[in-house]
């Protein structure tokens, strides 16, 4: 899954020279979330199945939030490592998505429904230990600040979240969990740009 964050709200205590070694920040993250499926399959059900994904997935909004310790290294590279939540995904491209009809197999009838499917948004929720090399341009409280690097994440949450409006107009949200189904841990590389913000420069 890739982010591409595009604002970050620095509260760190920030220097313009080197006297002060290690300054810590907190940041939000917000960003825009999706997946690209490839497959090491040949076979051509593989193919079509992963093309077919990659077709109905769309893009969803992301956040995070990462406490930060950062070292000045020179002047405009800083060295920085923390702990974070994030929660990415991605969703489905409800007008490509075809439900068939829900058919008794003892007795042959339809079931029918006044629900509309409206939303299919796959949620994937890590902590994170990031680690990056930050470039930053400018003096004073704000700057613009280039940083790519590391994060190792471990999952706490998978979950797939079935979104429905009914005939009344009220919406129904049907969550399924599938964690234990997927690998704990992860090694993501990240990279970010933006304006940052000192609130105590």
């Amino acid at each position: 899954v890739l982010s591409i964050v595009v604002l970050m709200l620095n509260c760190a205590n920030a220097q313009d020279t080197l006297e002060h070694k290690l300054s810590f920040g907190a940041f939000l993250l917000p960003s825009i979330a999706y997946r690209d499926l490839t497959s090491n399959e040949r076979t051509l059900y593989g193919q079509q199945t992963i093309a077919t994904r990659n077709d109905f997935e769309i893009p969803r909004f992301s956040y995070g939030i990462e406490l930060i310790g950062s070292i000045p290294v020179s002047r405009t590279l800083a060295v920085e490592a923390g702990i974070g939540y994030t929660e990415t995904g991605y969703r489905f491209d409800i007008s490509k998505v075809t439900f068939g009809d829900m058919i008794d197999p003892r007795r042959g009838f339809t079931y029918t429904t006044n629900a509309r499917i409206t939303d299919i948004i796959f949620d994937y929720r890590y902590v994170t230990l990031p680690v990056r090399l930050a470039y930053i341009l400018g003096k004073g409280k704000v700057r613009w600040v280039t940083k790519a690097g590391v994060s190792v994440g471990y999952l706490l949450m998978r979950s797939s979240t079935l979104v429905s409006e009914l005939s009344d107009g009220s919406q129904f949200r049907n969550t399924t969990e599938s964690t234990a189904t997927y690998n704990r841990f992860g090694l993501f590389p990240t990279f970010s740009t933006g304006v940052g913000y000192a609130l105590n420069a």
